[in-house]
């Protein structure tokens, strides 16, 4: 799967795409940042930036090496424990460590409860906010409305699996919704 990573932005970098890209490898996430580094992309996301998973040594000495690059960090992301902390005490540490807040409702694909945006868009304010999982056609309009974007995995690909190849009718549906709002 990382050598996938890897062809992916070594291709996009050549083609010059007018796009912000980054970069999440799942299992071995602080490499993200070297390979941002070495291809010129612009941000690393991270599921988490706060929980008892987060390794806060890697990621001061990735922050201090790669000070330049963005960081889409988790709040109360998808399967990572929580820390016990009130939400607003989660965002502020969240915002020390990441440029933008990321989060999701449960599990992978499945939507996120409307009133959780909400409650961490009233605590951000104009802070940059996104949705990290389960969007699709029938909700993206209501979720951008409160979220300023959505990262999208599972939807785009054929039967919403995550291991099956990406649906080119279901990116152009959804793009042209997204272009919409």
């Amino acid at each position: 799967m990382v050598k996938d990573v890897y062809q992916c932005v070594k291709e996009s970098s050549k083609k010059g795409f007018k796009i912000a890209r980054g970069i999440k490898l799942l299992r071995r996430a602080y490499e993200s940042f070297k390979l941002v580094s070495e291809y010129r992309a612009k941000f690393v996301q991270l599921d988490t930036v706060l929980s008892p998973r987060f390794d806060r040594r890697t990621f001061e000495m990735n922050r201090t090496e790669y000070f330049s690059i963005s960081v889409l960090g988790g709040v109360r992301f998808k399967y990572i424990p929580l820390s016990g902390k009130l939400l607003e005490e989660d965002l502020v540490e969240g915002k020390l460590r990441a440029e933008v807040i990321v989060t999701t409702g449960e599990c992978t694909g499945i939507e996120t409860p409307i009133e959780k945006f909400k409650d961490f868009k009233v605590l951000l304010g104009d802070y940059p906010f996104l949705v990290g999982a389960g969007i699709n056609k029938s909700n993206i309009q209501e979720q951008l409305k409160i979220c300023d974007g959505a990262i999208v995995g599972s939807a785009l690909k054929f039967d919403n699996c995550t291991q099956n190849e990406m649906d080119l009718e279901k990116i152009e549906s959804l793009v042209s919704l997204a272009s919409s709002i």
